[in-house]
């Protein structure tokens, strides 16, 4: 592993987080739009496009492991559904900051579920982050406890993706695991607008639903080809720049300011999840680079 492949890897990283800051930001100004309006213009868009790409490129549209990707779509979509509610309903740096305890819920399912062992410094680091937790939504649970709920909802499903993904067998295209998502996500969002019913957009909200779409695939592309070129434990911190630059958007455009308890819950949880990558880091270096 070259030092310029890791600087890369970094670099992408910083510029996916950055996009998926401003995807959440959009989204959160599309807050008079049903969430599910928005999610299915996301979704139908990049199913389309990757699709085409697929086709084109020679990567099968059909899985060999349907089953395993039908629960992590339905999970998924459920999870994308209510953190795109949460957007609209809380301020847009904590709803950002909820959805990215997924990690530390991986941790704990893995552990859980999978039996797998965790050492003494990575159960201090899930302790922290959840202490993190406490003070970032504690002080606010009486006045908003259905979004501060569908919040850490929507990082547990998303822990539960990432453990499923784990469990996808590696010969498995990351592109038919994205197309598998996107479709059911295209799907059930547009069943749930046959209930909500159709808002048209303005102006102002079409600008922000195409910002939704590009922001959600620039950064799942930088996310992607950073954890490809360079080791995952050194790049994945770099990915909580996107909850710093939604609190810095949201204090900037809706004026949303936290206490100083809640921004030190929120650098609990963000120190406690590089502490978590470091550890796997550790633990993974012996093994020989793969990359």
């Amino acid at each position: 592993m070259t030092d310029a492949r890791v600087r890369k890897g970094i670099l992408l990283m910083l510029g996916g987080s950055a996009a998926f800051a401003l995807m959440a930001a959009c989204a959160k100004g599309c807050s008079r739009l049903p969430a599910a309006e928005t999610v299915f213009v996301r979704s139908l868009a990049a199913a389309v496009g990757l699709a085409w790409w697929m086709r084109r490129t020679g990567v099968p549209l059909v899985s060999r492991h349907p089953k395993l990707l039908y629960a992590r779509s339905v999970i998924g979509f459920t999870a994308m559904m209510t953190y795109f509610w949460t957007l609209t309903r809380l301020d847009l740096g904590t709803a950002v900051m909820l959805n990215y305890t997924a990690p530390l819920f991986a941790v704990v399912l893995a552990r859980s579920v999978l039996a797998e062992r965790s050492g003494p410094q990575a159960t201090a680091a899930v302790v922290v982050a959840f202490a993190g937790v406490f003070l970032l939504t504690g002080p606010r649970f009486t006045a908003q406890p259905l979004e501060l709920a569908a919040g850490l909802t929507a990082g547990l499903l998303a822990g539960t993706v990432h453990i499923l993904i784990r469990n996808t067998p590696r010969e498995e295209s990351p592109l038919t695991i994205i197309f598998y998502f996107t479709t059911a996500s295209a799907i059930g969002s547009g069943l749930l607008l046959a209930w909500t019913g159709w808002t048209p957009p303005g102006p102002l909200e079409t600008l922000l639903l195409v910002g939704v779409t590009l922001g959600s695939i620039a950064g799942q592309i930088g996310l992607t080809v950073s954890l490809r070129i360079a080791p995952v434990p050194t790049v994945s911190p770099f990915g909580y720049l996107t909850p710093v630059l939604s609190f810095i958007i949201g204090w900037l455009i809706w004026g949303e300011a936290l206490s100083a308890v809640a921004l030190a819950g929120s650098a609990l949880i963000i120190g406690a999840g590089c502490a978590l990558y470091r550890l796997r880091r550790e633990s993974s270096a012996a093994l020989p680079d793969d990359q």
